[in-house]
């Protein structure tokens, strides 16, 4: 008879309100894990994003002295 009740008791009160709780962090986790999911991805664009600037920059950089190193060799041939 105790056995019974406290089966009862168990069924009835404590699987619901562990099948509740459960679901409930499932789907904080789950809503955790897209948010840190989201973040890493805009990092990674940011970071994209600054790398080709920088190798950007760098290329015109690289372009324009090259430029200028053509410029000056014509004023040399020319004077010479």
């Amino acid at each position: 008879m105790i056995e019974r009740n406290i089966k009862e008791v168990v069924t009835k009160t404590f699987m619901p309100t562990f099948t509740q709780q459960a679901t409930a962090m499932h789907q904080d986790l789950a809503r955790d894990l897209r948010s840190e999911i989201h973040n890493m991805k805009k990092e990674l664009i940011g970071w994209q994003n600054d790398t080709l600037r920088s190798h950007e920059e760098n290329v015109f950089f690289f372009f324009f002295l090259f430029l200028f190193f053509f410029w000056i060799q014509q004023l040399i041939v020319l004077r010479l």
